[in-house]
């Protein structure tokens, strides 16, 4: 097996990201007279990402995309299933082991008004990862990882605070203090959400570069699947805590099977012309209890059949490396 090198690791020639089996629940407390309610934030989510890879996972809000973001960092840890990065389990490997892939795993938040240290300057929030994680470093690092995200000349941006800087500043600095720990694994938790349309493009290709010149895998976290589109390689739909399509981008974009997938790309105009499948799906997302049977998505189907309400469909491949959970396949 070929192996990599880098400052701070050394990156298996395979799978970056293994997630097997992963649910994620939490208790809540029910009405006065009522035990107990069990929301399935994730019910049982298997994929991996490639070396080198961008996958996106979508879906609207409530999917469950976030809380499998902050799982993949070991900000939270799953009720079952396990999380593999660069091979290594991230909640059953021991202490030392964890120290040194957590410094090769960064994730970059959505708001990059309150992910940054008012306190601190430019400069200071760069180097704090650096300096929590002991890794040596120059001034030359620090500026290095500014001009990667386009924050030129870099020298101007030292000691200015986050309330002097503009939104897309903030990002880019978020960014850049993810890229100076020369990190293997980033995960983007919707970070064009709070950008205007003007800037989402150069923020989707600045990523892009990034894999392309530092080698960097990417989870990307959307609920717009246009973004998906424009900066992934790959895509898993989640609905409900479950991964109901995943597939090459173009292939899910272009021809979605899922009715899930063909409403979220109709909702989007650019896309609805890629697709011309169109669907209308009815209402809003259910409460992820998991009660009762069958699929979860059947109360909003149009194409929704008797089989639907009794067995859960199983994700399984309908042409190469395109998957989907529906009983119409």
């Amino acid at each position: 097996m070929n192996t990599t090198s880098t400052a701070h690791y050394t990156v298996i020639e395979m799978e970056i990201l293994r997630i097997d089996g992963v649910k994620k629940y939490y208790t809540k407390k029910g009405l006065s007279g009522s035990g107990p309610r069990v929301i399935r934030a994730l019910d049982g989510v298997s994929l991996s990402v490639e070396n080198g890879e961008i996958y996106s996972v979508v879906g609207e809000t409530g999917s469950g995309k976030s809380t499998l973001g902050r799982i993949v960092v070991g900000l939270i840890s799953p009720t079952a299933g396990s999380v593999r990065v660069n091979g290594t389990d991230i909640f059953t490997s021991g202490r030392k082991e964890l120290k040194k892939l957590r410094s090769s795993v960064q994730v970059i938040f959505q708001d990059p008004y309150s992910s940054l240290n008012p306190r601190f300057n430019v400069r200071q929030i760069i180097e704090e990862p650096l300096k929590l994680n002991k890794i040596p470093f120059t001034r030359e690092d620090i500026l290095d990882s500014l001009r990667s995200v386009g924050l030129i000349p870099p020298e101007d941006f030292l000691p200015r605070y986050p309330h002097e800087l503009s939104g897309g500043q903030r990002q880019r600095v978020a960014i850049a203090r993810s890229v100076v720990m020369k990190p293997m694994f980033i995960v983007a938790d919707e970070p064009v959400s709070m950008l205007d349309a003007s800037m989402r493009a150069s923020f989707l290709d600045l990523i892009a570069s990034l894999r392309k010149e530092r080698g960097i895998s990417m989870m990307l976290i959307s609920h717009d699947i246009s973004t998906s589109y424009y900066a992934s390689d790959r895509t898993g739909v989640l609905y409900l805590g479950k991964l109901v399509e995943e597939g090459p981008t173009d292939r899910v974009v272009e021809n979605p099977l899922h009715p899930y997938t063909k409403a979220l790309i109709q909702a989007i105009p650019s896309l609805g012309k890629v697709s011309e499948k169109k669907v209308d799906i009815k209402g809003a997302i259910r409460s992820a209890t998991g009660e009762g049977t069958g699929c979860q998505f059947r109360d909003r189907c149009v194409f929704a059949i008797e089989k639907c309400g009794v067995e859960e469909p199983e994700l399984r491949e309908v042409e190469k490396g395109h998957s989907v959970a529906c009983h119409l396949y």
